[in-house]
Formats: C-alpha cells, structure tokens, sequence
C-alpha cells in the first residue's frame, strides 16, 4: 500500500504603506511560508525558493531556514510563485499568491493569507523521518507570527475547503485583546 502524509502550510503576505514614499517605491510587504500548527519545517524543508516580478534586482529568493519569508518594498502588485524544495526528494511544490496592497483611504497593514495542503506519497526514508520528527508547537507559531509583523493588521483568509482551528483561537484571542484594552482605556 502507498503511504502517504499530508502537511498544511500557511502562504501569504502583510503589505503596508510607506511613511514616506521613496523613489517609486510606495509599499512595504513581506511575503511568507510557515506552518499552521507551528511544526518545524526545517526538518523535512530543504529550501523554499521566491519567484518575485522581474522588475525586482534578484527576483529569485531562496530561504534555507526558518522563517521562511521575503521582504521588499515596492510600488506594484504582482503574483508571487513560491517553491517548496523537500529534503532528500526530487519533487517540488510550486504555489502561488497574489501579493496586492491595502487601499489608498486604509492605513492597516494588509494581511492576505491561505492554508495550503502538501501531500507526499511514499517519500524517501530521509524525507519520511524529517516529516514525522516535525513537531507541533504553538509557541514558534507565535514566534515566526511575531517575527513576520503579523499584528494589528486587516487580516484576509483566503478561503480553503476546511474550517481550521487556528483561525477561530486567533478570532478569540483577538476579541478578548481588545475588550482588555477596551477596559483599560
């Protein structure tokens, strides 16, 4: 029988205003590639590739570790081909995304994002020992959230065919955030 295993990954980006617009440039956005449950993807991860417009110097951006992530500023929206490199393995995962702006009248970073399911069908020892040792852990969630800038933005799901638990405890905790400082004001 075939074994196969399947890990969800989150794409997308925050995109914000400049201060002040700089040359052409108008925008600041990081685009990014993590886990939904917080995993370590650096265990069966050998290298993550970003495929930016061509108008960018150096428009392929290779990330070896995590976070797994591209920062630039910028004045264009463009789509953002991303190339998952699994360890030990001669498959890639290609994905894409939409890499757009936040409107002229919203000063909110933007915060466009969608789960992504990677299925592997029976992987080599190498790669099939990485994905079993990767663990889950909210804590890096939190961390890599962090480390990307990901609070206080207009957030956008892109809708994926299930409902995940992640998005109903960031929704909680964020309503709770700001009752707290509901009170405190």
């Amino acid at each position: 029988d075939d074994l196969i295993i399947e890990k969800k990954v989150v794409v997308g980006h925050i995109a914000r205003h400049l201060p002040k617009q700089v040359e052409f440039k108008t925008h600041h956005w990081e685009v990014f590639v993590y886990s939904s449950t917080g995993e370590d993807l650096t265990k069966w991860v050998d290298k993550v590739v970003f495929h930016l417009h061509q108008s960018f110097q150096n428009p392929t951006r290779e990330c070896t570790r995590e976070p797994y992530f591209v920062s630039e500023d910028g004045w264009g929206e463009f789509e953002v081909s991303i190339d998952i490199y699994p360890r030990g393995s001669d498959v890639t995962f290609s994905l894409s995304h939409l890499l757009r702006f936040p409107g002229d009248d919203c000063m909110k970073p933007l915060i466009d994002k969608k789960e992504a399911l990677v299925v592997f069908r029976n992987p080599s020892p190498i790669l099939y020992e990485g994905l079993t040792a990767a663990t889950f852990s909210w804590n890096k969630l939190k961390r890599i959230k962090k480390q990307l800038h990901l609070n206080d933005a207009e957030e956008h799901e892109i809708p994926t065919s299930d409902y995940h638990l992640e998005e109903r405890w960031l929704n909680q905790i964020y309503n709770v955030s700001q009752d707290i400082r509901n009170e405190i004001q």
